[in-house]
Order: C-alpha cells, then sequence, then structure tokens
C-alpha cells in the first residue's frame, strides 16, 4: 500500500524515496523528521551538524556532532530538534535487516493464528464422526457462522510452500488481498490479457506460460472459476483437471507475501494486484499437487491439460518437426488459425534462470550437458535475450511477402525480449511490415522472431487442439495385470473425428518411492468385430505414428476417424507392464448425436487377465464382455462445473449435479471475526461494506511499549444521535503490536448523511485505554453509485492519539 508521511511540515527529497521534513520546533528551533516512502528499502542515514543544540528523538543515536537513524520502508521517524548552523549529509540504503523484516512477519503471523483459531472453534462447535474435514466443508460451515475462510487442509505456513522432502520453505508471510491491496479486491478487472501475468519468484514459467496462452480465451479462464464463489469470506473455487479427472479445489485468498513489498511473492497480476486470478489459480495448482515447491519446473503442455483438459501433441511427435521444418511452419500457421495454443521451450537444465520447461517445453530429453557447458550455453541464450530451460507462448505464425514470422512472448512480461532480427529495435521493420502484422514496441515480453532464428534456439513445444464446443467424456478404470477392467462401447450412428486419451497419476508432488512416480507404456486401441470374422477390422494407437508402439507418458492423445457401423467399437487401454495401476480414458466429442449408445463392458470368461487380449487385434467380441458400471465425468459446453456419475450407459442429457459446491450465505452481511456482533439491518437506503484493513504507528498503552488494539464502530444519524436498533460492531483485539493488521469486514445500511464513528481501544484485563478516533459521513467519502469503492488511511484523534486507521469501502 502507498506510504504517506505522517508528520506535517516543509518536504524535500533526499535520494530515491527518502524525504527530509522540517517543522517548526519549540524555542525558534526546527523539528527534522525523515520519511521513507520506499516500500523495500531501508535507509541509514548520518547527518553532522555545525555548532549544534540539538535534542536526538525518538531511535536517533548521538554521537558528538554526528547523529545517526535507520528508517524502514514506510515509515515516518522524528529524528533532532533545535538549532544548528549547517549539516553535512550521508545516506545508505539496501534490504531491511532480518530484525525488522522478522517483526513485521510476526505481527501479521498473529492475525493469521488468529483467524486460524476462529475457524477451528467453528469445527469444534460443528463436529463429524469421522473427523473428515474436506476444504469445501469448511468453507460451507464458515459460511454459515460468518467467519473468514482458512483452508485447514492446506493451511497458511511454511508446509504450504515447502514440505519437508522438498527443501527450506521462505521466509514468507501470508496475507489477504484486501490486507495488501489499495483497491477492492476482484477476480478480474478489465479485460483478461497475458500482460496480466507476472511470474514472481516461484519457478514455474511453464505455468505462467500455460495461463499466458488460455488467456488468449478470456471465457476459458473465467470457466475455470466455478459459479460458486464468496469473496467477501474468502473462499474461491477453481476447476482443474489433475490425472485426467475434473476437480473443483476449494481455496481461501490468503497468499505467500514477501515482506518487504507487502506483495504476492509469487504469480500475480504485474499493474493490477488487486486482480486475483493469476494468483488463485496458481495457488490451487499448488494445493493440487501439495505445495508451491511441488509445482516448480515444468512442462507447459502438461499445465494447459490441467487448465483447460485439451488434448496436445509435442513437436517431437510430428514427423515434419524432425523432417521438414518448411512444412511444419505451414502446419503451425494452420493450428494458429485455428486457435490452437502454442507453446515453445529453450534447451537446458533445472539449474537455468527461471526454470521451468522440462527439456525444452516437452520436446524429449536434451543431452546431458557438464556444468562448463551449462554456463556456456547460458550466456549464449542470455546475449541474445533468451533464458535455457524456459517457457515461451507462441502467439501468432505469420508469412508475410515470404517472410516468415512468429510472435512469442516471456511470461516473465518485462524487457527480457529477443534481441535479434526482426526484434523490437530491428531495422528490419518498415511501416509496411509493421502494420501488416500490428507491430508495436514495447518492455512487455513479447518480441518477434524469424522462423528461421525460431529452430535455431528453440527445441520443442506443444500444441493444445482447443475445441471450446466439444463435449468431454472422462471414464475413470484401473489396470489388472496390465488390461482394464472397463472397456468402452461405442455405437456410432455417424461419421466423425474423435480425440481420445489415457491419464495416468501424476508424478509431480509425490514422495520418493511412490509406485506412480514411474509412467508406464499404455497403448488404447479402438477395435471392432468385422461380420463374418473374428478379428479386427480397425485398430488405432494412441500417437500419430500408428506403428502399435506403448507411450510412456502423462498423457497420450490420439486421432480416429469412426464410420457408422452396426458392429460396436471397442475401446481398449493396454499397460505394457505386468501392473496395477489406475488410468482414466478421455473423449472429445465435437457432436454426442453421433452416437447411438455408449456403454461400459469387462469379462467374466474366467481367462487369466494378462491373456484375454495381447496383442489387441487379438480382441473380439467372443470373450463374452459383459455390461458393467463405471465412474464416469461429463463437462458440457455450456456447463463451468463436471457432472459426475456412475452407471452403465453414457447419459449425456443428465440433470444438474448434484455437487456440494452451493453456498448461500445466512445473512448479507458477512463478518470476519467470529465473535463480532449481528450486522445492521438491510431496510436503510443503501448497503456501505467496510474493511477495517489494518492500523500503523498507534500509540503505545502497554508497559513495554505496545498496546492490544481493537476497533469498534457505531453508526449516528446526521443529528449526531446513535441508531438504537444498530449495535455496535468490533474487531478482535491483537496482542503487543503499534502496527495491527486485521482485514475485517463488516456492513452498515446507511443514508448518504449517516455519521460513521470509529474508536480504537486497548484491550486490558479490566476495561480497556482510549486510543484516539474518528468520524465521518458517508457522502464525504463520495460513493455515488452501486460497485463504488474507496481506499483510505483516517488518522486517529483526540487525547495522546498517534497513527491512523487503514480502511476500505465499497458501496452496494
Amino acid at each position: 500500500m502507498l506510504a504517506v508521511p505522517t508528520i506535517k511540515g516543509e518536504r524535500t527529497l533526499l535520494t530515491n524515496g527518502l524525504y527530509q521534513i522540517v517543522a517548526d520546533g519549540a524555542e525558534g528551533g526546527k523539528l527534522i523528521a525523515l520519511f521513507n516512502s520506499n516500500p523495500d528499502l531501508q535507509f541509514n542515514v548520518v547527518f553532522e551538524f555545525t555548532e549544534p543544540i540539538l535534542n536526538p528523538l525518538a531511535h536517533t543515536k548521538a554521537d558528538g556532532t554526528k547523529y545517526a537513524l535507520s528508517i524502514y520502508p514506510g515509515e515516518t521517524k522524528e529524528f533532532v530538534s533545535g538549532k544548528y548552523r549547517s549539516v553535512k549529509k550521508q545516506y545508505n540504503f539496501g534490504a531491511p535487516d532480518k530484525a525488522w523484516l522478522d517483526k513485521r512477519t510476526q505481527e501479521v503471523d498473529k492475525s493469521v493464528e488468529l483467524e486460524i483459531a476462529a475457524v477451528k472453534d467453528v469445527l469444534q462447535r460443528n463436529p463429524r464422526a469421522d473427523k473428515k474435514y474436506s476444504a469445501d466443508y469448511v468453507a460451507n460451515l464458515c459460511v454459515d457462522n460468518h467467519t473468514a475462510f482458512v483452508d485447514v487442509t492446506f493451511l497458511p505456513r511454511a508446509s504450504s510452500l515447502a514440505r519437508d522432502f522438498e527443501g527450506k520453505a521462505p521466509s514468507y508471510m501470508w496475507m489477504r488481498p484486501v490486507v495488501y491491496c489499495k483497491e477492492q479486491p476482484c477476480l478480474f478487472v478489465n479485460s483478461i490479457e497475458p500482460n496480466d501475468i507476472d511470474q514472481g519468484q516461484l519457478g514455474d514459467c511453464y505455468l505462467m506460460c500455460a495461463m499466458a496462452c488460455a488467456s488468449e480465451y478470456p471465457a476459458l479462464v473465467k470457466d475455470l472459476f466455478s459459479p460458486q464463489q464468496v469473496p467477501q469470506l474468502g473462499i474461491y473455487r477453481v476447476r482443474l483437471c489433475k490425472n485426467g479427472w475434473w476437480q473443483v479445489t476449494t481455496i481461501d485468498d490468503l497468499l505467500p507475501i514477501n515482506p518487504v513489498t507487502r506483495l504476492p511473492a509469487y504469480a500475480k497480476n504485474r499493474e493490477e494486484p488487486h486482480e486475483l486470478w493469476v494468483s488463485l489459480i496458481e495457488k490451487a495448482y499448488a494445493k493440487l499437487y501439495g505445495s508451491y515447491a511441488a509445482i516448480r519446473a515444468g512442462d507447459p503442455a502438461h499445465a494447459l491439460a490441467d487448465l483447460l483438459g485439451f488434448p496436445f501433441e509435442r513437436f517431437s511427435q510430428l514427423a515434419q518437426w524432425q523432417n521438414d521444418k518448411d512444412s511444419f511452419f505451414e502446419y503451425l500457421m494452420q493450428c494458429n488459425a485455428e486457435n490452437c495454443i502454442i507453446a515453445l521451450g529453450t534447451p537446458g537444465s533445472e539449474s537455468s534462470p527461471g526454470s521451468g520447461a522440462t527439456s525444452g517445453g516437452g520436446a524429449g530429453a536434451a543431452p546431458k550437458l557438464t556444468e562448463e557447458e551449462k554456463r556456456a550455453q547460458q550466456e549464449k541464450y542470455k546475449a541474445v535475450g533468451l533464458t535455457t530451460n524456459h517457457a515461451f507462448s507462441l502467439l501468432k505464425v505469420r508469412n508475410v511477402n515470404n517472410v516468415r514470422l512468429c510472435q512469442i512472448r516471456n511470461p516473465w512480461g518485462n524487457d527480457v525480449e529477443w534481441n535479434g532480427a526482426w526484434s523490437d529495435d530491428s531495422n528490419l521493420w518498415t511501416p509496411e511490415m509493421m502494420d501488416a502484422v500490428n507491430f508495436t514496441k514495447a518492455d512487455d515480453g513479447t518480441f518477434w522472431m524469424c522462423w528461421e532464428d525460431v529452430i535455431q534456439w528453440f527445441d520443442g513445444g506443444s500444441i493444445a487442439y482447443v475445441n471450446h464446443t466439444a463435449t468431454q467424456l472422462r471414464v475413470a478404470g484401473n489396470f489388472d495385470q496390465g488390461v482394464p477392467d472397463v472397456i468402452v462401447k461405442l455405437h456410432v450412428s455417424k461419421p466423425l473425428f474423435l480425440w481420445f486419451g489415457c491419464h495416468q497419476r501424476d508424478s509431480r508432488g509425490l514422495v520418493a518411492g511412490d509406485k506412480d512416480q514411474k509412467y508406464c507404456g499404455v497403448q488404447v486401441s479402438f477395435v471392432q468385430d468385422k461380420p463374418g470374422a473374428s478379428n479386427v477390422t480397425k485398430s488405432v494407437v494412441l500417437g500419430t505414428n500408428g506403428n502399435g508402439s506403448y507411450q510412456s507418458s502423462r498423457d497420450t492423445f490420439g486421432r480416429i476417424e469412426l464410420t457408422p457401423s452396426e458392429q460396436p467399437y471397442y475401446v481398449l487401454a493396454q499397460a505394457f507392464q505386468d501392473i496395477q495401476k489406475s488410468f482414466v480414458l478421455s473423449f472429445f466429442i465435437e457432436d454426442p448425436s453421433a452416437f447411438s449408445k455408449i456403454s461400459f463392458v469387462s469379462f467374466t470368461d474366467g481367462t487369466p487377465a494378462k491373456k484375454r487380449y495381447n496383442p489387441a487385434s487379438a480382441f473380439h467380441s467372443s470373450f463374452a464382455p459383459v455390461q458393467v458400471s463405471a465412474q464416469y465425468q461429463l463437462l458440457l459446453p455450456q456447463n463451468k462445473v463436471p457432472i459426475e456419475q456412475t452407471g452403465e450407459l453414457v447419459n449425456f442429457s443428465p440433470p444438474l449435479a448434484k455437487t456440494n459446491l452451493t453456498v448461500k450465505p445466512k445473512s448479507s452481511a458477512p463478518q470476519t471475526a467470529a465473535a463480532a456482533p449481528a450486522a445492521a439491518p438491510s431496510n436503510r437506503k443503501s448497503k456501505l461494506y467496510i474493511t477495517i484493513v489494518s492500523g500503523k504507528d498507534l500509540v503505545a498503552k502497554d508497559i513495554g511499549g505496545t498496546s492490544d488494539p481493537y476497533v469498534t464502530i457505531n453508526l449516528y444519524d446526521e443529528k449526531g444521535k446513535r441508531y438504537p436498533d444498530v449495535p455496535e460492531l468490533s474487531t478482535r483485539f491483537i496482542k503487543n503490536t503499534l502496527n495491527p493488521v486485521w482485514g475485517e469486514k463488516f456492513t452498515l445500511s446507511v443514508y448518504p448523511t449517516d455519521i460513521i464513528f470509529m474508536e480504537c481501544w486497548d484491550k486490558d484485563l479490566f476495561g480497556r485505554d482510549a486510543m484516539g478516533s474518528c468520524r465521518f459521513t458517508v457522502q464525504s467519502l463520495g460513493l455515488t453509485a452501486a460497485g463504488d469503492a474507496k481506499r483510505e488511511a483516517k488518522a486517529l484523534k483526540g487525547g495522546d492519539a498517534t497513527g491512523e486507521l487503514e480502511l476500505l469501502f465499497t458501496l452496494s
């Protein structure tokens, strides 16, 4: 949040955000104060005075004629008062010292622990016999009890940053957006764009690349957030596809925060940190895989599949990439025109800066390099504005007057850009070429390259085949000695092209020794009995090589053309190894009416599982498959939430799924403090949401130089008479601090002329001590229409009061 000086006077900029404030002092002298406007720098100053008659103030240290003071980010401190003839000024700056950072972090941590305690109190009052408390169950209880939601399954603690086997967790604190944002937080602000994304300090460029690619399709990004959000209590639900199966992940909005900048340490919106979709998708992804550390380094193709669920192919699977780069450019241009999502990757190792895409974005295993070779490779790429082992988005593919160009984006979104031919500063650009590709120059991570340079500097990539109108069918199964317990039986009544896939449990985030850390070889075949014969008329293997090979990867996809037939198609998944393992089959169906029926079958003839069919061409219906019940999901184009069912037949027109996602607040006035009084009645003119964000530089009331502050709110009419039917509202008290962080939200129903009176108190064992107050009318806030919001610091006045309250107001 923007720091402002708390002492009035003549202000002079000394250096780099450090100001000197001079005010009139006692007996004709001067009061000198210092104000640090920087969010992330500490200044150490030494003033050497001639003929000083001075008093060092507060934390100032005097040594003869020299006076020294340290000023931390956002602070205003009194320095000296008195008289002097002249002064020499010295200052240096750097990162704040550890003691200050630790103190700041501890203050926020105390607030978070109180929120956790409030949620645990709700759970104790609403116990479950089985002791199983899912995040969604806890979220519903928090709504019922008007309590800010904390996800007890992914607590805002170090273990969510990194588990024991993942290394030491960084020293970040956790805060809600309503606390660190200057404006009202919301999921989306204006349009969704790739340049919204700032990767932050986590090495997950592959995920940022996937998010940047997905943001080219704003509707797809919005679909990731299910309709059941309760932002006023910090409850968000994100739809992600893990292990080939759609899951709705419930999270809170407590984010890892850099204690210096007080902004998210990881992914966020670059220009508008109050836009939350980037941070919340990353948090949901981290929760899905166990921790933030678990999502470092990866494959953008995998991340895109997890976000959107669409099938993909790697460049290495496509013959043109290997053998004919010219025709591959034409293929990429066609894919780009058809709105496919394309990612590129550079070679390298995970030790590279900003490590992300494994082996060039999933291009296949790169030759191992020595440490010296790695450093040389990094320097070579750095010299041309690229980064090794990094994922990039391919935004546009154009052929202009036989010049083949690609527009590429670095997910860092900054000035780290290609500087060779056709870069922003290249002299190759002519007005005609600029117009042809809509060229703009900016340090935003987006740049152009010619195709010849792309194939020289990038060693692979992936293509996700986007289909907004397809229905996704997913069927869960298990391998028994390498063959499935469920086979999908398709009755085709119209010709169609069909994408299909097979998915194994993701190895990401698994502990060492887990049986699923390695992927087994998988093959999927479409088998059909031919009348008058017992064997196969059509067999298709996953992948595009068509040679019947097994694919040892997390996700494998294929395409097939099916024609109408009286004989059904059997979809068989096989594992190369003799293994027990779960799997998911996926189908992307453009026209569900092309199937007269889809059912599930298995075998009961007593044949050993390993011998039921091997190879797939040995299978035929004489093995007496019987209809069985299977678990399946449907994600319909018009739905955001997947419909999960169990049955023998697929029902493409199911009733709306019964989910545990519906959250209906009992009151329109949820409060974040569990013990806060009831909200104001709703029979007044408009509703005003007041968030008491934090306090700053409050007066010390207790021995030891601290206080236990809390804030009360009372509502008065324009004549100054308190409304008898509106109870006093109160935050919780926070012990031993002069800079409390509450982040608590209240609701009042108000007229424009109503007066809001806030008082800050120090909680004592018996009674309380006044720490100042502020009063203001509703209309003085300047909020005129529903949705208007304003963040404002209100100075505390009265007695020995100091400091201010940081407040956020929203009109509804």
